[in-house]
């Protein structure tokens, strides 16, 4: 391939490439961005469907005294063999129709029982939604958090390169 002569009277070296050979957007970086936004979107759904039920807590639980009908240690089985102790409390509590529900929460081990009375969380009018006072899953929340912060934080770097090259002046061949 020869080397072609140098074009007299233009100095600039772009005027004589193919446009369509100029990339100004790095494909790598893009990529790389784009899948750090859909892995934390990915993670904002699935942590926030988990997130979703501490939410309801928050907003439309109630919180009333209960009876431990019983409690009992168990052990739930883990991956690769492990196993982690658990207690699994039986409890009762009045529900707002005047009547009692019995239902049961897996706690840790050491999870703190002073005699037969507890404080139990509850959504009226849902069944089987009910948990010792106390007993929440905030990882969950924290995950959601975190994932909506770094969905935010990729907008604004998007953002802030795409104003970015609309201030750029574009160079045109003569």
């Amino acid at each position: 391939m020869a080397i072609p002569p140098p074009t007299v009277g233009n100095p600039d070296p772009l005027v004589n490439v193919d446009p369509f050979e100029i990339s100004i957007v790095d494909q790598d970086k893009e990529i790389t961005r784009a899948k750090w936004f859909l892995g934390a979107l990915g993670l904002s759904i699935i942590s926030g469907y988990f997130a979703l039920d501490e939410l309801k807590y928050a907003v439309w639980g109630k919180t009333v005294p209960g009876d431990v009908a019983q409690a009992k240690p168990f052990r739930e089985a883990g991956r690769r063999g492990r196993s982690t102790e658990m207690l699994e409390v039986e409890y009762s509590f009045p529900n707002e129709a005047g009547g009692t529900l019995t239902e049961r929460d897996q706690v840790p081990l050491d999870w703190p029982l002073s005699g037969n009375k507890i404080m139990v969380e509850h959504i009226p009018g849902t069944p089987d939604s009910s948990r010792l006072a106390g007993n929440r899953n905030m990882v969950s929340v924290y995950l959601f958090l975190g994932s909506l912060a770094a969905i935010a934080g990729v907008v604004f770097v998007f953002y802030r390169e795409a104003k970015a090259s609309e201030r750029k002046p574009v160079r045109q061949s003569r």
